[in-house]
């Protein structure tokens, strides 16, 4: 592959993982409330992007690698992610980095400019049934059923936020 072309994708899966960041709830709440200095926030932010990228380029990019990475981020956040969306965003991940690899890059582009900022978690504000979702531990595809875009009124609050617990040590 021309290293040129290898660039552009990496820059754009960038973006996906950007796009991807902005619009995750949890990770947005949990960083809003870390009690810490914004450049702080960034760095970890960008931290993260490099270790998914590095993996990615050596092969070792995985919905396992993935679902780890954001734990522990979590637990340096000190808070307890409850509603599935490290699973969801992994799977995004893991999908968007094969989009890449095969240079699709019209579903990238698709995903970067679809914003649905209709709903108060991460599925209904990322995923509309056009995207596929792969199931990593077994070799079918599915899409994801509009019934799982809604959630059940007791993981939301009267205010509409999902959910989120600061762990206390």
């Amino acid at each position: 592959m021309d290293s040129a072309m290898r660039e552009e994708q990496v820059k754009v899966y960038r973006q996906c993982i950007d796009t991807l960041f902005s619009r995750w709830t949890a990770l947005r709440l949990a960083l809003e409330h870390w009690n810490r200095p914004t450049e702080e926030c960034r760095a970890l932010l960008e931290t993260l992007q490099q270790a998914i990228v590095q993996a990615g380029q050596d092969n070792e990019l995985s919905r396992e690698f993935l679902e780890t990475l954001f734990e522990e981020t979590f637990d340096i956040l000190q808070v307890d992610v409850e509603d599935g969306s490290i699973e969801q965003v992994s799977c995004l991940l893991c999908d968007r980095w094969k989009d890449c690899l095969q240079g699709n890059m019209e579903t990238l582009m698709h995903f970067l400019n679809h914003r649905v900022h209709t709903g108060t978690h991460l599925v209904s504000s990322v995923w509309d049934n056009s995207f596929q979702v792969h199931d990593h531990q077994a070799p079918t595809m599915y899409s994801l059923p509009e019934e799982s875009v809604e959630t059940s009124d007791s993981t939301i609050h009267e205010d509409g936020f999902q959910r989120v617990q600061r762990r206390h040590r």
